[in-house]
């Protein structure tokens, strides 16, 4: 029965497709815990029967182990566990920074609403100057205006008041003449009476002749007088039909000049209406402004405000990336992962060149897969290979 195992095993170790099958047995956990995808007791004992009860490492095959696997094991854990907390801490940090480039790209924002907010109050301000100014130019007009108005209307009153000298004095000329006429009327009654007194007294012819001379004599101072006032009358006539002619003209003036006033004053009471309307609608606008400016206002000390305090925190975050930036140059565990990549390239090398030497020494110790099972590579070339694999996902996680 020994001999057919070891014809058996010889033709398995002679076999080229099962001559690395001894290294194709791996394990997944302790030998106590009894997990392995094959099993080597009963490899040794069905073609090895003479290392049955030999004390050989589980791991790498080697018979004493020369490698503290477990020390191993918890080196890459340790390991392991500092590059999960460098690829957090890398994470947080890019997590960090994509937000200080939102709260970057929503203060520009912010303080290019602001600049356009800011330029539409320029301009509203420019406005209301504007209007200010229009304004007052109108204000100075229509003040000009009104006093040309009040200067022709107080043309107009001297003018009535000259009109109202001028007809006393007619009235004073008529009542001259009323009382030369009386008086004419007068003499040439006593001159009647005094005819007939002659006529029927003759006798009394030379006392009425001397009486005649002096009522002729009284009569010639009288109708001198009354020529002289006759030619007073005349002149004065003269003078009321000029003063007559004067009146029509500065009656044809003064209706005119109470035409145009009368247009004036409807152009003005229609330009007060235009301008008071004008005026009310300013104002309002003017009230408009200022509530515009004082909404305009708070909204540049709210946005004074944010911006001081988003500069707070840009300044806080970008002192906070600073203290990062200095902590990684300065952090030793990042020192310790270099030197700790190092020693693991070191390891990978010497592993290499250890697996080598022993596929040409102990090729005596090769082992046949059991069947239907599929063939996979040794402990030490599949601690090889995980190493890569998780150095590779780190690598790429960077």
């Amino acid at each position: 029965m020994e001999k057919k195992i070891q014809d058996d095993g010889k033709s398995k170790e002679n076999d080229p497709e099962s001559k690395y099958n001894w290294y194709e047995l791996h394990w997944k956990q302790k030998e106590e815990l009894l997990e392995w995808a094959g099993n080597l007791t009963n490899a040794y004992r069905k073609y090895y029967p003479h290392l049955v009860n030999r004390e050989c490492c589980l791991h790498c095959g080697a018979i004493p182990c020369p490698y503290p696997h477990d020390e191993d094991k918890q080196n890459r854990l340790k390991d392991m566990e500092f590059v999960k907390d460098l690829l957090n801490e890398r994470n947080k940090l890019q997590k960090l920074v994509s937000k200080l480039k939102k709260d970057m790209s929503d203060f520009y924002d912010k303080s290019r609403a602001w600049r356009e907010e800011k330029k539409e109050l320029e301009f509203n301000l420019k406005e209301l100057e504007r209007w200010k100014k229009h304004h007052q130019d109108e204000k100075t007009r229509l003040e000009t205006e009104i006093d040309k108005l009040r200067g022709i209307n107080v043309q107009h009153q001297r003018l009535s008041y000259q009109m109202r000298q001028i007809e006393k004095e007619k009235e004073e000329l008529k009542a001259k003449i009323t009382s030369l006429e009386d008086e004419k009327a007068e003499i040439e009654n006593d001159f009647k009476r005094c005819r007939q007194i002659m006529i029927r007294q003759g006798d009394e012819l030379t006392e009425l002749r001397k009486e005649a001379e002096v009522l002729r004599e009284t009569l010639s101072t009288k109708d001198e007088e009354i020529s002289n006032s006759k030619r007073e009358a005349l002149v004065n006539r003269e003078k009321a039909k000029k003063a007559e002619k004067q009146l029509k003209d500065k009656n044809t003036e003064v209706l005119e000049i109470k035409r145009e006033l009368e247009s004036l004053l409807k152009e003005i009471s229609e330009k007060t209406q235009i301008y008071s309307k004008n005026i009310e609608e300013k104002e309002n606008l003017l009230e408009e402004f200022k509530n515009i400016i004082t909404e305009l206002t708070d909204k540049i000390t709210n946005s004074d405000k944010q911006i001081e305090n988003l500069q707070g925190q840009v300044n806080a975050l970008e002192e906070e990336i600073k203290r990062l930036k200095w902590r990684l140059r300065n952090d030793t565990k990042f020192k310790q992962f270099v030197q700790v990549k190092r020693e693991l390239i070191d390891l990978k090398s010497k592993n290499e060149k250890f697996l080598l030497k022993s596929f040409d020494s102990e090729s005596h110790f090769s082992m046949l897969k059991h069947e239907n099972e599929r063939p996979s590579s040794s402990p030490g070339a599949s601690r090889l290979f995980v190493r890569r694999s998780l150095y590779n996902d780190v690598q790429k996680r960077q």
